[in-house]
Formats: structure tokens, sequence, C-alpha cells
């Protein structure tokens, strides 16, 4: 595996903040067009309510055309119009506005019940917005209100709502103000109204859109740190199990892995029966390592097929070196996978040849869960054949143990600690251990009973004609050297 450069490492760390920066900008864009997409919209609604009230001011005009006193009074108590007009076959016949620089007919001509321009003296600083109604008893008659452009201008928000930058008001396509501008540098907002000829534009404000995207990078902080944790996180472990995968692979080259041993010990007679070899990491610089913390590793590596290799070779070499005039059990940890390759049977059974030369008798342990494969058991079938003993190891914590049972010839069941530790405590185990006890008995397979460290666990399954023991009780595991002495005792005796 190659290892990442600083450049790598670069671009590792600058795209989470390159992918959630495009994120901001694209959250905070869609919040900016929801925004003034509800904002044109409540525009647009009150616009047309406005529209609506002042329609209903010119019908109730039309009701007495003739009358401007009354129309004059009635125009105070309706907001947004600046004169009220009645008209009669296009001239004007009433006004509600008293000056000389009152509209003049001619300026009618082309009045229809559409909204639309009216110009002052085609001076554009005074465009306004005209509402034309014809009298339905008399279509002669027309009332026409001209709105006042600031009453507009509020109602869309015109200098009064800091989101925005500009609003406009375009009837039939015209703009009401001397900015008729329908794009701009910020996101815009066009909406037209259904029931009446106009749309409205506004245009998000800089200062709006600076405190949406401050908003939403303050949001993401927790995200990034989240991120970036991780990161650190995954680069530590990455780094770790890097680092322990070259000390692993330098270990194996380096011969660091050596056996312990611990005994099993026939109760009754207080002889060792046999050995179980376990595998240990002497690690130069950090001393004795136990299997559950390299384990885990070695397997994800794919390399317990060379640490059995080396448990084999390492046993082998160990016993050759002592004496042995009495059969010795010993007891190897073979992982199924190791048995599935030709190769590695093969190699089972020449060891199992040599260690008979050397009247030892060789076993190989499974747990229950690598016996559930139908190759596997097939495999032990091969292996038994020949004279290897099968055990089970730690029987009765799985969920198959009878179907094991039923399906695979076996030498030894090993009773599991948790079994053992239920004696004299009235545990729900008991029960469970009696009856592995009785199962064992009447499929006439051998028990050893392992994690024993108390005299009354003990005395307890010798009365149940449980012979063989493992456990604290009797040894700890360790280096061949310091049991060789007791071992040629035992046999020599």
């Amino acid at each position: 595996m190659k290892k990442c450069t600083y450049g790598c490492h670069v671009i590792i760390y600058l795209l989470p903040l390159f992918i959630v920066s495009i994120g901001i900008y694209y959250l905070s864009d869609k919040s900016i067009h929801k925004t003034l997409d509800e904002i044109s919209t409540k525009y647009v609604i009150n616009i047309d309510r406005t529209f609506e009230g002042i329609i209903i001011e010119n019908q109730v005009a039309l009701f007495n055309p003739n009358d401007c006193d009354s129309n004059y009074q009635s125009l105070h108590n309706q907001k947004g119009i600046d004169e009220l007009l009645i008209l009669y076959k296009g001239q004007v016949i009433c006004s509600t506005k008293k000056k000389e620089d009152s509209l003049l007919s001619n300026n009618f001509h082309d009045i229809n019940h559409q909204l639309s321009l009216i110009h002052w003296y085609s001076d554009l600083k005074n465009q306004t917005v005209r509402v034309a109604t014809y009298s339905p008893s008399d279509s002669d008659y027309m009332a026409v209100s001209l709105l006042n452009r600031d009453y507009i201008r509020a109602n869309v928000g015109y200098k009064t709502e800091p989101r925005l930058l500009r609003s406009l008001f375009f009837v039939n396509g015209e703009s009401t103000s001397a900015d008729n501008a329908r794009h701009g540098r910020n996101p815009i907002k066009i909406t037209k109204s259904i029931n009446y000829n106009y749309d409205i534009l506004i245009e998000a404000s800089d200062e709006y859109i600076k405190n949406e995207r401050v908003f939403y990078i303050l949001s993401a902080l927790p995200l990034l740190f989240t991120i970036y944790l991780c990161l650190f996180v995954m680069q530590r472990y990455l780094r770790t199990h890097t680092s322990a995968s070259r000390e692993i692979k330098q270990a194996i080259r380096r011969n660091e892995f050596i056996l312990y041993y611990q005994p099993i010990v026939n109760a009754s007679t207080k002889q060792t029966f046999g050995l179980e070899a376990l595998i240990r990491w002497q690690h130069p610089t950090r001393g004795l390592i136990p299997p559950n913390i390299f384990i885990p590793l070695i397997e994800s590596l794919n390399l317990m097929n060379d640490m059995t290799d080396i448990v084999f070779s390492s046993a082998y070499e160990d016993l050759a070196k002592i004496k042995i005039n009495e059969s010795l059990h010993i007891s190897i940890n073979v992982p199924a996978c190791y048995l599935s390759d030709s190769k590695n049977r093969a190699a089972i059974i020449d060891y199992f040849h040599k260690f008979k030369t050397m009247n030892i008798q060789l076993g190989i342990e499974l747990t229950e869960r690598e016996l559930i494969c139908d190759d596997t058991r097939l495999y032990l079938e091969e292996m038994r054949k020949v004279g290897i003993e099968i055990l089970l190891d730690d029987f009765g914590t799985g969920q198959t143990s009878l179907y094991i049972l039923e399906k695979t010839q076996l030498d030894y069941l090993k009773i599991d600690k948790c079994f053992i530790d239920s004696i004299g405590n009235n545990s729900v185990n008991s029960p469970v251990l009696a009856a592995i006890i009785n199962v064992a008995k009447g499929l006439e397979i051998k028990l050893i009973a392992e994690g024993i460290e108390k005299e009354h666990q003990s005395k307890h399954l010798l009365a149940q004609d449980v012979f063989l023991h493992q456990g604290y009780l009797y040894s700890k595991p360790m280096p061949l050297d310091l049991i060789k002495k007791n071992l040629e005792c035992n046999h020599d005796s």
C-alpha cells in the first residue's frame, strides 16, 4: 500500500471544506429564493386586495355618477387613490381633484378594463396606475381611479423591506418607476398576478444575502467539526492499523511469535494428560502481548493460515526437545479456513505422524461456529480417519450445539468456563452443565473442563466423572521450559 503524500493529505482535508462550501452556497441560495417567493406572493395578494377594493369603490361611485361631492367625500375613506374620475362617453364629467392640473379627457381614449399606465404631461416621474370600471347599467359611464404611486410602492416593499434591494411594479409590461431593469446582480423573483395584468419584481439586498450566507456557514461549523474529527480518528486508526500490520509482518519474519502451553491435568491421578498450545507475541519493546490484542488484526490481514503454520512448527520444535515416555496429548487451535486448503490438511497429517513418533497424540480444536459448514465437517472426518483427535472448544455457548453433536464425530468436548463458574452458585447455567455432562456420556465423548480456578469446582466435576481439567487451579499458560521438568517427572513416575 502506497503511503499518502503531503499533497494527498491536503486534498483529503480540503475536500470536505470544498463540498460543504458548495452545500452552503446551494442551501443559502435556495433559502434566499424561497424567501423572495414568499415575499412576492404576499405582495401580489395585498395588491390584488387593494385593486378589489378600488373596483368596489368605482362601482359605488357609478351608482350616482353625477354626484361629485359624494364621491369626493368617499375618496377620503379609501387609501391609495389620488383621484377618482367619472367619464361619460369618454369625457370627464366629474373629478374629485379640484385643481387646474386635473387630467384632461383626451388622456383617456385608450381606457379599458385592464390596468394600464397613464402619463401626466409625458413626465415619467408622474406615472401612475389607473383602474377603470364600466357602469353595469350604462356602458357610457366609466369610473377611473388613479392610484397613489407611493402607496403602490409601499405595498411592494419599496424602501420598507430590509431584505430587498429594490422592488418594481410592472403594468402591461411597463414599470411604474424609472427603473425598469428585469435583471440584477442579486437573486431576483418576478411574480405575475393571475387576476390582473401586472407583475412584481423584487431583488434580494446585499445585507440579506450576507446574513443568509453567514447563517449557513455557522450552521455548517458543527458538521465540519464532525467531519474533521472523523477524518482525524480514521487517520489515527489507519496509521495505527498500518503500523500494527507492518509490525505483525515483521514479527513473523523475526520469529517474535512464541508458544505458551497450558497443561490439561487428569485430576484423579494428578498426572499431566496433555497440553494446549497457545500463541503469544513477544514484542521487543512492549513485552508479551496476549492473543486477544493481535488475533483480530491477524484475521483482518488474512494471516491466520500463516499464524497456524507457526503454531504447528513451533509446537513440534518445542516438544522435540523433551523426552516423553508415556503418551502426551497436544491440542492446537485450527481455524476452519486453514482446513479448506488441501496443502494445509496434508501438513496437519504430516505433523500427526511426526508427533506420533514422539509418543504425542495430536488433537485439533475448533469452535461451534466453525463446525456449521458441511465442508469443514468433511475435512474433520478426513483428519479423524488418520487418527487425529477432534476437540470442540467452548461447547454450549453457541446456538447450534446439539446440531453439531448430531452431525459431527468428536473425540472431546471442552466445557466452557462460564458453565464451570456456575458450580456452587445456583446459576441458570448449572442445569446446562449437568445436561452437557449427561449428553457427552451418552454419546461416549470425553470431556475436558476448562477455566477451573477453585478447588470446589474440581471436586464437583470429579464427582460427575469429569476427570480432565484445565485452568489456573493447576497451571496458567507458560513457556514449555517452565513445565518441562514437571512434565518429564510426571511421565517418568
